[in-house]
């Protein structure tokens, strides 16, 4: 990680922790979706606060703009998604249970080694990866936490919105 990585997390991780916290308490059994998001897929409870209060706060201050709605959750198979609608876009999270902690880090290292990398991120989680678009995909526990920016206007600094947005999520965790 690069000294700019560095400087930049500690000032999201310092105003993620100002947040609310999301009261998740680990447990990997199924929840009702968090208050505040819509859809019909009932998460673990790790995955569902990626559609938590807190983590939306996070999205609304990096982005300096209201959600448009609620968040939307969706499940596929081992995959947990919430959806940000945005004035001008849409920011996406990922959770997929791997099964095991080794099995998440695996995924993520593997990932790692793509062409569309722009540098590894230690700190947060077991570790991961901010791709080149600004996205980051990070491995904490048996999970693996996608935060996809791509859908988000060019003017935006991506790699700053998916850095706090992640900084709330591993707090939720």
């Amino acid at each position: 990680m690069n000294l700019r990585r560095v400087g930049r997390f500690t000032g999201i991780a310092a105003g993620a922790a100002l947040l609310v916290a999301c009261g998740s308490s680990g447990d990997s059994s199924e929840v009702a979706l968090p208050a505040g998001a819509v859809g019909d897929a009932a998460p673990t409870e790790q995955a569902g606060s990626i559609c938590s209060g807190m983590v939306r706060d996070a999205a609304e201050i990096a982005l300096d703009q209201p959600v448009q709605g609620r968040q939307r959750a969706e499940r596929s198979g081992a995959v947990y998604s919430c959806r940000y609608e945005f004035e001008d876009g849409v920011l996406e999270l990922a959770v997929e249970d791997r099964g095991t902690s080794a099995e998440a880090l695996r995924s993520v290292e593997k990932g790692a080694a793509g062409p569309d990398v722009a540098d590894r991120i230690s700190g947060l989680g077991a570790g991961g990866f901010e791709k080149t678009d600004g996205s980051i995909v990070l491995a904490k526990d048996e999970f693996v936490l996608t935060i996809d920016v791509t859908r988000l206007p060019a003017t935006v600094d991506k790699g700053a919105v998916s850095l706090r947005v992640a900084a709330a999520v591993m707090d939720c965790w």
